[in-house]
Order: structure tokens, then sequence, then C-alpha cells
């Protein structure tokens, strides 16, 4: 954090979790797999990019259960997630 385009990165990460929870809940409401499978994928680089090991570990399984289309993987992990990314600060 001592590198002042790194903190300024990781400060937009923080302030873009909540915009995804919305992301997320709306991709799920719709039913929309490629855009929950997508998401999740960004969201488990950039989250492991910026010191977030387990939100990208939730990512990654939530990632998985969206390639195989398992809804009922998707809709028990997603209260998860989106509980993580509502948490996710400085």
């Amino acid at each position: 954090a001592d590198d002042e385009d790194f903190a300024e990165l990781l400060v937009d990460f923080v302030a873009e979790a909540k915009v995804k929870i919305s992301s997320f809940e709306t991709a799920w409401n719709n039913r929309d797999l490629p855009s929950l499978k997508t998401q999740s994928h960004q969201l488990k680089g950039s989250a492991g990019g910026y010191g977030f090991e387990e939100l990208s570990t939730i990512a990654g399984t939530f990632e998985s259960a969206c390639k195989q289309g398992d809804l009922d993987a998707i809709a028990a992990q997603l209260p998860g997630l989106v509980e993580y990314l509502d948490r996710v600060s400085l």
C-alpha cells in the first residue's frame, strides 16, 4: 500500500464492491449465467490481485458453479459472496 498508484486502485476496488453486489443480484434474478460466470471470473482475478485471497477463492468456487449451470449451488453460494463483498473495506 506504499505505492500511491496501487493504493488508488485499491480504493477504487473497495468502492466498486457495493456496485458488484447489485450486478451479481441482478444477473441472478435474471438467471443470466453467462454474466454471473464473467463477473465471478473477473472478481476472482481482481480480488486476488488486491490481496483479498478469501474473496478470490469464493469467487472461483462461484464461477465453477456458474460454468456447470448448477442453479442450486449458485443460489447457495450467492449470499456468502454478497456478504463478503459487503464487508470489503480498507
